[in-house]
């Protein structure tokens, strides 16, 4: 075999491998795979916030050196006021992270093919997508299942470890 013939069958092969990287990605699985990750790392960014501010309220909530700062109204109010200023960014990560997981999970749900839809009562049509949910606590064990990632009647299923 020549090296002419040699290189134009490795040139071939390389096509074929391009050709079928590229239906592998335009693949709707593959697709999905994609949106899902997004999805699952705007999630854990959220949860992360969640927990957050969790803390922060409890904190405020049940220490009462902390507590007793936040109903001072005479003297140094520095704690006070970088309190509260801990939590405004707090509230104000939830919430975007709250609207991003939001805009993903819309995302997801309305680039489904119409082969993923169900339909519902009173003839509207409705996306539905099995997802999972774990809490990222390594002592919690909880797991969410929904039925609709979509604003409305949904299903949640919880199972503890």
């Amino acid at each position: 075999m020549s090296q002419d013939a040699t290189s134009e069958a490795l040139g071939e092969k390389r096509d074929k491998l391009a050709a079928m990287d590229a239906a592998l990605a335009a693949h709707p699985g593959s697709i999905l795979r994609r949106r899902l990750e997004d999805l699952h790392r705007v999630w854990h960014a959220w949860a992360a916030f969640s927990a957050e501010l969790y803390a922060l309220l409890e904190v405020c909530e049940t220490h009462e050196p902390t507590a007793r700062e936040l109903t001072r109204n005479v003297g140094d109010r520095t704690v006070q006021q970088n309190t509260i200023r801990a939590l405004d960014k707090a509230v104000i990560a939830y919430a975007a992270g709250l609207g991003a997981l939001i805009d993903q999970t819309r995302i997801v749900v309305q680039q489904q093919p119409d082969t993923c839809r169900s339909s519902t009562s009173g003839g509207e049509r409705r996306r539905s997508v099995p997802c999972q949910l774990r809490c990222s606590s390594p002592s919690c064990g909880t797991t969410f299942f929904t039925t609709s990632l979509r604003p409305g009647p949904s299903t949640f299923h919880t199972v503890t470890a």
